[in-house]
């Protein structure tokens, strides 16, 4: 009886202390954007694809849920940035928890996306220009070394869409943000067309 006592106390001694051990390393390696999508607007006012700053001081950003099942409807969520001028040249940011959290245990590629980019114009109909970001494809693998175990993405791809007004789809591309392993993060430009 005290044997298998002291052998339970000594196991669960050692248990406790190689976690100790593991607690205490940092683990540093982890990306935090390694899921992530870069995207900014082409500021270029001289290009006939190019945003005028104040075209772009209000986006909105709505994330779909992918139906599982045919009858059950799309869950909505949207977001508004308000730009400033200061603003304007940096990215937008989907990841898997930012800018909205993660819900139900999906990941970047368990939503489809729709960025609306209105330009209000008093008297007139908003000029709206919507790009649709589906078809998420997130490869990658758990790494680790020691205590320390972290996701590294080694491809990541998206199918973007650019409609003007809820029209026809035009320009409809397969972006890679990472091809084969790249480390560069690439950020996809959004154009006026």
């Amino acid at each position: 009886m005290l044997r298998t006592l002291f052998s339970w106390l000594l196991t669960g001694g050692a248990a406790f202390a190689l976690a100790a051990c593991c607690g205490s390393v940092a683990c540093d390696k982890q990306d935090d954007y390694a899921d992530a999508l870069f995207f900014k607007f082409n500021l270029d006012t001289a290009s006939t694809q190019g945003f005028a700053r104040k075209d772009i001081d209000t986006v909105y950003l709505k994330r779909y849920t992918k139906p599982t099942n045919p009858a059950v409807k799309k869950a909505v969520e949207t977001i508004q940035f308000l730009r400033t001028q200061r603003q304007d040249s940096l990215a937008i940011v989907l990841n898997n928890n930012t800018p909205f959290t993660t819900a139900n245990n999906l990941k970047l590629d368990g939503y489809e996306y729709a960025l609306f980019v209105v330009h209000r114009v008093i008297g007139s109909k908003p000029d709206t220009v919507r790009y649709t970001i589906n078809n998420i494809q997130l490869k990658g693998s758990y790494q680790g070394d020691g205590c320390c175990t972290y996701w590294v993405n080694q491809n990541k791809s998206a199918q973007i869409s650019q409609t003007k007004t809820y029209g026809v789809p035009t320009n409809t591309i397969t972006f890679e943000f990472r091809p084969n392993g790249q480390t560069q993060r690439r950020v996809y430009t959004l154009n006026r067309y």
